[in-house]
């Protein structure tokens, strides 16, 4: 496979993904129900990957690793219902797609608690930096009462899944 080729795939990886929010809402005005949207969307990403497995015979999965992709697969739903779960209950997208790139700070915060992780400088930097952007982005001393808690609740999970 060409180079070029696969730089394409990671532009187009980091398109769809940075999407996920957008049309999780395009979605939810068309009146699709929460399971419909990452089917849908998930279908199309499959439709992508299948091609490239046949384009790349030297990167097709072996047999063996495929119980750790339906794994991880079974994760992945679970974090885009939680995702989209928020959509529907009505937060705003902005606010989706803030606590949905929170995750940095949750992996560090995490990693140390379950996993014993030690923290490094750089992580104590790094979450610093997070921190800030967050607070950059929510303007705190700005912001009004979000009156769907359960819809918060539902997205905060994703990063944590």
């Amino acid at each position: 496979m060409k180079k070029g080729f696969n730089y394409f795939l990671i532009i187009l990886t980091g398109i769809l993904w940075g999407m996920i929010t957008v049309s999780g809402q395009f979605f939810s005005n068309l009146n699709f129900s929460l399971f419909e949207i990452p089917i849908y969307m998930f279908s199309f990403l499959s439709i992508i990957l299948i091609v490239y497995f046949i384009l790349d015979r030297k990167h097709t999965p072996k047999k063996k690793i495929i119980p750790f992709f339906i794994i991880y697969g079974l994760i992945g739903s679970l974090l885009q219902l939680s995702q989209y779960g928020g959509i529907l209950l009505g937060i705003p997208v902005a606010i989706v797609a803030l606590l949905i790139y929170t995750q940095p700070i949750w992996s560090i915060i995490f990693g140390k608690i379950a996993f014993k992780e030690r923290i490094t400088k750089i992580k104590i930097i790094s979450l610093i930096i997070a921190l800030i952007g967050v607070i950059i982005l929510t303007e705190p001393w700005k912001a009004e009462f979000i009156t769907n808690i359960l819809g918060i609740f539902s997205i905060s999970l994703t990063p944590v899944m």
